[in-house]
């Protein structure tokens, strides 16, 4: 039979008390087969004091793990979730049907008379690195009561590294004094879809929410966090996210929410919000925008016929597809010639680096083969190849 030794110290003093605990089960405490030392509430877990593989720890039960603010693995699929770029501008005015606001989100209120800005963060919040907020506003005495949907779409080409895994949304949102929305709630969502780089303005194929939750808004920021029950279905070609505001009655000054620090990563658990420098941002947004201010853009051309300039801008990020073009005044100049008026810029052609856009000049003819320099001089020119 083994046998059990308590072995004093050859110098010591102090007197070892073993107090049993207050318990009325008996149990039984198993000694190691080998030679070591207990460890204490002291002691340094080291590799020395560890062998064979750890047990799978959920990241929610740690505590006291460094922060690292400036890389974060690049683990959110959503682009813009701080609310940094705007480059469409800083406020928009709108009522129904879809309109983007901060870069790679559209906002679709049911006639809803509405106002959508960007905010500065005025009082720092945990965990988050943005400084600014899209602040979603019902104007004040509006009494329609539809619904506003708020959402963005990722490219199908995203979807597929979600596929057999969980993913959890994470955002941070509050709400203005008077947020008339039904019980404080505001509602975000991830919808999965099986077809190929769709908006949700028209629907996924066989479109459903994956995970969808209803949050209380409070007046202070709050993190909220929804996980997919499952994991993504090996057909989901699709991912975006939708969210849903329900006001009630007439809206007073403050009837808005904010929200930012969106984040959708492939995990069971919320971690913290990646932080993505601005310069990397604005080159993830503009894969899907551009825009030129009028006043800045000069660009050599060369008249083929009568009355068309062909003219080439070179885009610094490949766009994601042939995009439309917006522009409504430009002007034409020729070396000893005044500038001339022209109205209308249309796409002539497209590739990854460099779109060829074809200018029909109004109002005047130019000369067959001759160079001209064309200028934006009072419209942006927008190229949009949003989904």
């Amino acid at each position: 039979m083994a046998k059990v030794k308590i072995q004093g110290h050859a110098s010591g003093t102090g007197v070892l008390t073993i107090t049993a605990p207050n318990t009325s089960t008996d149990r039984t405490i198993t000694l190691p087969d080998s030679t070591g030392t207990i460890l204490d509430n002291t002691s340094t877990l080291d590799a020395t004091k560890l062998s064979g593989d750890l047990p799978a720890i959920s990241a929610a039960s740690l505590t006291n793990v460094p922060k690292d603010t400036t890389v974060g693995g690049r683990k959110n699929l959503i682009i813009n979730g701080g609310m940094d770029v705007w480059q469409r501008g800083t406020s928009f005015s709108h009522s129904n049907g879809k309109g983007y606001c901060p870069d790679r989100f559209w906002l679709n209120p049911q006639s809803n008379a509405s106002t959508y800005s960007r905010q500065t963060v005025t009082s720092p919040i945990a965990g988050m690195c943005s400084q600014y907020c899209l602040r979603m506003q019902r104007n004040s005495g509006g009494s329609s009561t539809g619904l506003t949907y708020f959402s963005t779409d990722l490219e199908s080409s995203n979807a597929y590294a979600c596929r057999g895994r969980k993913l959890t949304l994470s955002f941070y949102a509050r709400k203005g004094a008077d947020y008339s929305a039904t019980s404080d709630l505001f509602a975000l969502g991830i919808v999965a879809g099986k077809g190929t780089d769709q908006s949700l303005i028209s629907g996924y194929t066989s479109g459903a929410y994956v995970a969808n939750q209803s949050n209380t808004l409070t007046s202070s920021w709050q993190r909220f966090t929804v996980t997919t029950g499952s994991v993504i279905a090996d057909d989901i070609t699709q991912i975006g996210l939708q969210g849903t505001r329900t006001s009630t009655g007439t809206a007073g000054a403050n009837d808005y929410l904010e929200i930012t620090g969106i984040q959708l990563e492939i995990s069971d658990v919320a971690t913290d919000f990646e932080y993505r420098s601005w310069g990397e941002e604005v080159a993830l947004c503009q894969r899907y925008f551009v825009k030129i201010p009028s006043g800045i853009g000069y660009f050599a051309g060369n008249a083929v016929g009568s009355n068309r300039i062909d003219i080439g801008i070179p885009i610094a990020v490949p766009l994601r597809t042939t995009p439309t073009v917006e522009s409504n005044g430009y002007q034409t100049h020729r070396s000893g010639n005044a500038s001339s008026s022209a109205n209308q810029i249309t796409m002539e052609s497209y590739n990854s680096f460099c779109p060829v856009l074809r200018a029909r000049c109004g109002g005047h003819s130019v000369s067959d083969e001759v160079a001209y320099v064309v200028s934006i001089t009072t419209a942006d020119v927008k190229f949009d190849a949003e989904l």
